[in-house]
C-alpha cells in the first residue's frame, strides 16, 4: 500500500458508508498522531454525559460526530444516530447522541470552522423540549 499523505483540513470529514445518515466529522488534526489519539479516545470513553451539563457553560476546543446504530425507543426499529464527544478547555470529553446538537455543531463549522485550543468556542448546553421529549444543543456564547 502506497504512503498517502493527508492534508490539513479546518475541518475533517469522512464520507458516509452504507445507509449511515451522519458521517464522521471532527475538528481535531488527524493529520498528527496526537490528534487521531485525541479524537480516537474522546469518541470511545468520554468522561461525562452532556445531558448532566444543561444549563453550563463549556469552553469547547475540539468536538467529535460519529456514526451510531441504535434501537429507537418508540418504533423498535434500528436507526442511524449522531454520536457527538466535545473537548473543553481542561481536556475533559462530553458526549450525547443528539440530533439537535448535530444541528448546531454544523451551523458552527459553517461560521467558524476552527475549533481548537488556540480558537475555542463558548457554548451554553440547552435541553430543548420538543414533541416527543427533549432535545440538546447549545447557544454560541463566545
Amino acid at each position: 500500500m502506497e504512503n498517502m499523505e493527508i492534508a490539513n483540513a479546518e475541518v475533517t470529514e469522512i464520507a458516509n458508508t452504507g445507509n449511515a445518515v451522519y458521517g464522521f466529522a471532527a475538528s481535531y488534526d488527524l493529520s498528527t498522531e496526537a490528534g487521531q489519539i485525541a479524537a480516537f479516545n474522546a469518541g470511545v470513553a468520554s468522561d461525562y454525559k452532556l445531558s448532566d451539563f444543561a444549563g453550563k457553560t463549556i469552553v469547547m476546543t475540539a468536538w467529535l460526530v460519529e456514526p451510531i446504530e441504535a434501537v429507537n425507543q418508540l418504533t423498535g426499529e434500528l436507526e442511524n444516530r449522531p454520536h457527538i464527544v466535545i473537548t473543553d478547555a481542561d481536556g475533559a470529553t462530553y458526549e450525547a447522541q443528539s440530533v439537535g446538537l448535530y444541528q448546531a455543531l454544523q451551523r458552527l463549522k459553517a461560521i467558524r470552522p476552527v475549533i481548537d485550543a488556540d480558537n475555542p468556542a463558548t457554548i451554553e448546553i440547552i435541553n430543548r423540549k420538543v414533541r416527543l421529549g427533549s432535545m440538546l444543543t447549545f447557544k454560541l456564547i463566545g
